[in-house]
């Protein structure tokens, strides 16, 4: 190889070395949720993820760092789905990452089955009687059309709602659903329902795979 070839070699080199390190110091922040989100699926247990999973809720860009956490849901580690959907279904979680966490069930509807898989195998009660519960609240909530009535639902009313239009075959409906235009899809597939939910065993484990 000619000295000329070599020294051009090494000045490409360092070119790119350049503007690698100029993306990366640009990007460094994003980067940096990124690794974040790693550590919530390579955490050992839950108590540990959840300390992880808290720290995205902090701060003036709290919302920004959601975006990032939810959107690893459903990519491929289990772990980290698992650790993602048992804090937002549990007390400490904030409305922002259940805002986050739905909005993006939403914008990827082939996730949502993997949602009510979950939802049924965390579900309190038996699935079914979980569902019942659910229905006979939001009938009363969906129907009342008394002038102090406010149908809105909170983020974690609405994934409950998510999975179970999901668990009927309606998961068209379940990505279209916000807080407070949720109540007009009920009620139509309330009213236009022959059937009702077929039976909903708990699942042997809280994913698909």
């Amino acid at each position: 190889m000619s000295r000329l070839l070599r020294m051009a070699l090494v000045l490409l080199l360092l070119i790119a070395g350049a503007l690698l390190g100029g993306w990366a110091y640009v990007h460094r922040q994003a980067l940096s949720w990124q690794w974040a989100s790693y550590q919530v699926g390579a955490a050992e247990s839950y108590e540990d993820a959840r300390e992880k999973i808290a720290r995205f809720e902090q701060g003036p860009d709290a919302p920004a760092r959601l975006r990032v956490l939810v959107a690893k849901w459903g990519a491929g580690n289990p772990q980290f789905d698992r650790h993602l959907a048992q804090y937002a279904v549990a007390g400490e979680s904030s409305m922002a990452l259940r805002r986050a966490f739905s909005r993006e069930l939403g914008r990827r509807p082939e996730l949502l089955p993997r949602w009510a898989h979950f939802w049924c195998w965390r579900a309190p009660i038996e699935p079914d009687r979980q569902i019942a519960s659910i229905l006979d609240y939001l009938d009363a909530l969906a129907f009342d059309e008394g002038p102090a009535a406010d149908p809105s639902l909170t983020w974690r009313e609405l994934l409950d709602l998510q999975a179970i239009f999901t668990l009927s075959g309606h998961a068209d409906r379940a990505a279209r659903l916000t807080p407070e235009g949720w109540r007009e899809y009920y009620r139509v597939w309330r009213e236009t329902r022959q059937d009702t939910i077929q039976h909903v065993p708990r699942p042997a484990g809280p994913l698909p795979e």
